[in-house]
C-alpha cells in the first residue's frame, strides 16, 4: 500500500507494515480529525501529515518504538 508524498523504498514489508499500522492509527495535527494516513489520502497537500508521516518512516527506519501516547489526540 502506499500513500501520496511517503516514501516506503527501502523498507522491509514489517516495517511496512509498522508504518501503515501507526499512520493508520495516529491522528493528524492539521485540524482534519482523520488519521495521518486518511489526511494524505484525502489531501495530498498537506504539509502536517506529510511531515508527521515522513517522521513515522524515519522512526521505523530506526527501529524507534511508537510514542506511548499513540492513537490519542491532542
Amino acid at each position: 500500500t502506499e500513500l501520496p508524498g511517503v516514501d516506503l523504498d527501502g523498507l522491509s514489508p514489517d516495517q511496512k507494515r509498522a508504518v501503515l499500522k501507526r499512520v493508520n492509527s495516529e491522528n493528524c495535527t492539521c485540524g482534519c480529525n482523520l488519521t495521518i494516513a486518511q489526511c494524505r489520502i484525502s489531501d495530498s497537500t498537506c504539509a502536517t501529515s506529510k511531515k508527521l508521516a515522513e517522521n513515522i518512516v524515519s522512526d521505523v527506519r530506526a527501529n524507534k518504538p511508537a510514542p506511548a501516547s499513540e492513537a490519542v489526540s491532542p
